[in-house]
Formats: structure tokens, C-alpha cells, sequence
């Protein structure tokens, strides 16, 4: 079985410095003249649907988890403490197990960039069949090149656990930071997921480790808050200081998890709801049809 690593971003380091000013994930122009920056009800869908569709994830990977690596694959330079090891029950998952980044152990440079980590990495075992807290505590990069920086911070937990063969949870609240800094401005995006899920194995079907997920039910609620700010030349024309969105998220029609599906995006039916409130209020309904049919876009893709 594979090894699972935690994401702790350091491999993308030396891609932030040149891909972080877009924003066109987050923001769009609304066609007003000044230009205005909202947050679209498609940019409210991605985030929730990105949301959503991590919660089962999590679950998934608890079925094939071996170990937890909190190191992963960190790049010559990178150096830090790890502390915490046992594992009394066996079942790969550390009891309570911190890796410790400083910029005395962790700097490097990558095509130019250079970057330094510090903060922590904690990793707990939840017990139930199978589950886990991963927190993180001010872990942050921060990648120069020339005039620019770009920082990339880390706080809060997610959990994800089998609390019995026929119920399973999720928790998700890490809020990441991304700011950039250049000689003539400064822009910031925050983004605070504050979600839980709940799953229920359908018909005879039971959670397992080493199998797939069966069939069940998967609800969702709570809150995604985004903060945006700028300065100087990186503030859009007409565009406040500050802008701040709130989207509840919610499931009034329960979203069904297809165990034969193999893609990401397994949810066969349901809806998911979210009332935007903020610089740009409104709504949004996103419908679940099948298999991979989310509307979540794969990694790397631009919408």
C-alpha cells in the first residue's frame, strides 16, 4: 500500500512567485466600467465544489493508508525536526507525531527562487477504524525572486475519520494566506474553510480498510470566508482596499457517493447550495449527475 504524504506546498514554492498575481481562480472583472473585483457565482461554485469534493477525498484515502509521511519529498536544504514516532496500535497512523521547520534548516533555492519554511506540521491519531488531525501551526514560505515576494501561510486542522464501520466524518478549517509584495504594491488573498461532512455507507455497505468506499449519503455544511486586499499598482482599477465574501454552504438535497466510481469527483446525485454574502452577494446551486460529472475543475486547470 502507498505511502500517504501530507501537503505542506514546497514544491510549489518556486511557482508562486510567477503565478500568484492572476488570481483568476478567485476574482473576475464584472464588466462595470471602472472595472470592479467580485467574486462570481463560478468562482463561489469552484470553491465550494473544491471544498466538497476534498471532504470525500479524505475519506477515500483512509482506505489505503499505510503510513503517514510528513516529510514527503522536500528539496536538498530542507532539514527539518521530526519528532513523535510511535505507534503503539500498528495501524501506521503516529499517535501524535510534529515535524518542525526553521529557516536555519529549511532555505533553498529553486530556478532563482529562493525560499524559506518555518512553523510546524502536527499529526494525530483519531482512532475509530481508521482517522486523523493533520494541523498546522504558522507553517510558512516565503519565495523571493528579485523584487518580489510571495508569502504562503498555513493555520488551522482537518480530520478525517471511520468512527464505526456504517459512519464517517470530515473536518475542514485550514486557513491559507498568499500574499505578494513587489516594490510597487502589495495584494492578498485569505481563504477560511470552516466545513464538516458526515457519511453513511447505503444498503447493507460498511467502511473497511483496505476496501473501497461503499455506496452511502454525504452532507455538507458550514462556511467558506475569502478576504481579499491590496495596495498600489496590484489594487484593480475601482476595486476597495478590502474586499470580504462569505459563502454557507450547505446540502438540502443529500449528495450520493457512487462506490464504483473511480474518478475524484464520485458524487452520482445531490445538490449543493451556497448563499454568498459580502462585497457580492447572491447564491449558487451546483446539481451532481454521475460519475466525474462535478463541476470542480482537475488540478492545473484554469477555468
Amino acid at each position: 500500500m502507498p505511502t500517504r504524504t501530507l501537503p505542506i506546498a514546497l514544491t510549489l514554492a518556486a511557482l508562486v512567485v510567477t503565478a500568484c498575481s492572476g488570481g483568476d481562480k478567485i476574482v473576475s472583472a464584472n464588466g462595470s466600467t471602472p472595472a470592479q473585483v467580485v467574486l462570481s457565482a463560478a468562482d463561489s461554485a469552484y470553491l465550494a465544489n473544491l471544498v466538497a469534493n476534498q471532504a470525500i477525498t479524505n475519506f477515500k484515502n483512509l482506505r489505503v493508508m499505510q503510513a503517514v509521511n510528513l516529510a514527503g519529498s522536500l528539496p536538498a536544504g530542507c532539514q527539518p525536526t521530526l519528532s513523535g514516532t510511535g505507534d503503539t496500535n500498528g495501524n501506521q497512523i503516529a499517535e501524535d507525531q510534529t515535524l518542525t521547520f526553521t529557516t536555519q534548516t529549511c532555505t533553498f533555492t529553486q530556478s532563482g527562487t529562493t525560499t524559506r519554511v518555518s512553523g510546524s506540521i502536527r499529526v494525530q491519531d483519531l482512532g475509530g477504524v481508521r482517522g486523523y488531525r493533520v494541523t498546522y501551526n504558522t507553517l510558512t514560505e516565503v519565495a523571493t525572486l528579485a523584487d518580489t515576494t510571495v508569502t504562503f501561510t498555513l493555520n488551522g486542522a482537518y480530520e478525517a475519520q471511520w468512527t464505526a464501520a456504517t459512519s464517517g466524518r470530515t473536518l475542514l478549517g485550514v486557513t491559507t494566506t498568499i500574499s505578494r509584495q513587489e516594490r510597487t504594491g502589495t495584494s492578498a488573498v485569505t481563504f477560511t474553510p470552516n466545513v464538516s461532512g458526515i457519511f453513511a455507507p447505503t444498503g447493507n455497505g460498511q467502511i473497511a480498510v483496505g476496501r473501497n468506499l461503499p455506496a452511502g449519503t454525504f452532507t455538507l455544511s458550514g462556511t467558506l470566508a475569502t478576504v481579499l486586499t491590496f495596495s498600489g499598482s496590484l489594487r484593480p482599477t475601482g476595486a476597495p482596499a478590502s474586499l470580504t465574501y462569505n459563502v454557507a454552504v450547505s446540502t438540502p438535497v443529500t449528495m450520493a457517493y457512487d462506490g464504483a466510481c473511480t474518478q475524484d469527483r464520485a458524487f452520482a446525485a445531490g445538490q449543493l447550495r451556497g448563499a454568498v454574502s459580502g462585497y457580492a452577494p447572491g447564491a449558487l446551486t451546483s446539481a451532481f449527475a454521475g460519475c466525474g460529472q462535478g463541476v470542480t475543475p482537475p488540478p492545473n486547470v484554469k477555468r
